[in-house]
């Protein structure tokens, strides 16, 4: 099964920006994104390039947030587009 998410932005704080952490908005999952954990996710751009990354954990409580993590750093244009998570 393959779950789409958008990327909302970078995981930031302390006064920089992890460009290989993100935060994924999950679209469509009907159960808890806790059990996304350990999923893995790709994000292809549009020149062909795909990134590999997988999720570790929820970010907040009730949204449908994810933090992922990925083995090259995104870049810039990838916020705001979809990532293909795994399930």
């Amino acid at each position: 099964m393959v779950v789409k998410a958008v990327i909302e932005s970078y995981v930031r704080g302390g006064g920089r920006q992890h460009m290989n952490k993100v935060i994924l908005c999950v679209l469509g999952y009907d159960g808890d994104v806790s059990s996304l954990i350990g999923k893995r996710v790709i994000y292809r751009d549009a020149k062909g390039n795909v990134y590999k990354g997988r999720i570790v954990r929820r970010h907040g409580r009730r949204n449908p947030l994810v933090i992922a993590v990925f083995d090259r750093n995104l870049p810039g244009q990838a916020i705001g587009q979809i990532a293909l998570i795994e399930a």
